[in-house]
């Protein structure tokens, strides 16, 4: 699904992934970073806060919020003024943490949900088009 997902992405643009633990989000990177060549070392940055990985023709930055409070610790990372810059494509694990601002473009808030049969649900909201 990652790398199906990741065809409509680039650099500049922040991807917010929601859900508990276990529901997919560090597979569903995995698949994203697959598809820009990146393939080996892609965890979860849960102790480092961000990952950052060079591909092919992108530089990916991979963040979990896990161990970080909603609100200025999360803000303390600079996400969205390095991606106006168009450093790198972020990647947000548990990215409802994480303060949309007014008319930022560019933002997709993925959704993972494990259902009582234990498949996973995948919901894609893109809340800002590019």
């Amino acid at each position: 699904m990652g790398r199906a997902f990741a065809a409509g992405l680039k650099a500049g643009m922040v991807v917010l992934l929601s859900g508990e633990l276990g529901a997919g989000k560090t597979r569903f990177t995995r698949g994203i970073c697959a598809a820009f060549g990146i393939l080996q070392g892609v965890r979860s940055p849960s102790f480092n806060l961000e990952n950052v990985y060079h591909g092919e023709n992108i530089t990916i930055s991979h963040v979990d919020l896990y161990r970080v409070e909603e609100g200025p610790e999360a803000e303390d990372l600079d996400i969205w003024p390095r991606a106006e810059e168009g450093e790198a494509l972020f990647i947000v694990e548990w990215g409802e943490r994480l303060t949309v601002p007014p008319g930022q473009k560019g933002v997709v808030r993925v959704d993972f949900s494990v259902e009582p049969d234990g498949t996973r649900r995948i919901e894609v909201i893109q809340t800002n088009p590019t």
